[in-house]
Parts: structure tokens; sequence; C-alpha cells
């Protein structure tokens, strides 16, 4: 049974159906990508799986547990954590202290908070601004601390909403391999939104592409690379002819 299973998920916003009848699943430990135009509906079917909205048709079934309908304090508690398209820090706070509100998903002593949450922050690499305000940090940092503090929740699942968004060439390489360091040593499933290929692709075990809220194909990156609707609707011929192997 697949960690995360999805079936027909349907949302719609008044007349606007933003996610038609979606299905996607994540086995543990796999890395998925979720690829699409602007408007596709990624982030509303982030939001369906993260208790963020209920959606009006359809099942997510997470680690054997039906939570269709649950709220997101509840799906956090279950295992699932996510990150936004933009940062959501808590500015009066230091990185430790947005940090260790994740940690308190998991525990009630403010002391082990703090243990765990610099336990995480060793992980990702910013011990070292520990102290530091959220404002005062480039947002690649920002968005490195957002993801500390959804690992603090210890997810079994973790879903990034375009983690590379507004980040240089050099800090999407960075991005990448740290999130296949927390991979390789926790063996965390990952499901990802991204419009940047050069670092969704390569990370990616499966792909699915969304296009006017439906799902029009899934895949191994080398499939969807080369699938016909992907690059009419998406990519392109361009970027086809480019990356055909």
């Amino acid at each position: 049974m697949a960690l995360l299973n999805a079936q027909g998920v349907t949302k719609r916003f008044g007349g606007l159906l933003a996610n038609d009848s979606v299905d996607l699943a994540v086995e543990e430990g796999q890395i998925v990508g979720l690829i699409g135009p602007n408007g596709a509906g990624k982030t509303t079917f982030f939001n369906c799986l993260s208790g963020h909205l209920v959606p009006d048709a359809g099942t997510i079934i997470f680690n054997g547990r039906d939570i269709t309908r649950w709220p997101a304090h509840r799906v956090a508690q279950a295992g699932i954590a996510r990150t936004f398209q933009l940062v959501k820090s808590m500015g009066g706070l230091t990185v430790e202290e947005n940090v260790m509100i994740g940690a308190f998903a998991r525990v009630d002593d403010r002391e082990e908070a703090r243990r765990k949450a610099r336990q995480v922050l060793e992980l990702v690499g910013l011990l070292d601004v520990a102290d530091m305000y959220p404002g005062e940090l480039p947002l690649a940092v920002q968005k490195q601390m957002e993801l500390a503090r959804a690992l603090a929740t210890e997810p079994k699942l973790l879903m990034l909403d375009e983690v590379a968004a507004g980040l240089s060439p050099e800090e999407i390489e960075g991005f990448a391999g740290l999130l296949r360091k927390i991979h390789r040593e926790k063996g965390l499933a990952m499901l990802v939104i991204e419009h940047v290929m050069e670092f969704v692709l390569p990370l990616s075990e499966r792909v699915y592409v969304l296009a006017g809220g439906r799902k029009i194909a899934e895949g191994t990156p080398d499939e969807i690379t080369n699938h016909p609707a992907v690059i009419e609707a998406y990519l392109g011929e361009g970027y086809a002819r480019a990356h055909k192997r």
C-alpha cells in the first residue's frame, strides 16, 4: 500500500474547477515531482492533501487512514509536513524559535523542543544562524529555515511547494543537494511542486503533470520529458529537444 494515495480529488471555487478528479500516489521513501503550468491546480491540490482545504470529492488515504476531511493540524500530527511558495516565518522569533514551533507538534517541553530544533538546524546547516532573525537572512536561508521547521514535526511525508522559486542556479543546486542528503539520511518520502525543471526532474523518481486542473500524465522523468501532451501543455518543443535522450 502506498504511503499517500489520493483518488479523484476534486475542488471547486464557485464556477472554477481547480482540481478535476486528480489521482496521485507516493510510496514510502519515494520522491515524487508535481509539475504543470501556472494555474494548473498544483497548490490547490497540495492544500487539499495538507488539510488547508477540504476537497469537494475524492479520498485521501495516508499511512492507511482516511484523512480527507481532517484539519491541517491533525494532518501534520499524522505525519505530513509542508512548506509554502512564500516563506511563512514568525519575524519576531529567532531561527531556532521558528523551528521550535515545528517541534512542538511532537513535544510539550520547551527544552526538548529546543534540543530537537537544534538537531534539525544542524542537519540543514543552519546552526550558526540559530540566534538570528529570519528578516536578517537571504531568501535561500529563510527557505532552509522553513524546511527545518517542517522537518522538526518529524514527518513521514514532506511536501515542498516551489522551494527553488527566486533562488540563483547555485542556490538551487545547493538546495537539491540538501534534499538528497535528507532523503539519504532519513529515507523521507517527498512530494515536490516545482517550475524549475533542472531542479525537480533529476530529484524525482516519478513525476505527475497537471494542466487545467486535470492530471494529463505521470511517469518517470524521461517519460514525462518526451510525453507529447506535456510538451504541448507545458514544456514546449525547445525544452524537449534540448533534453531528449
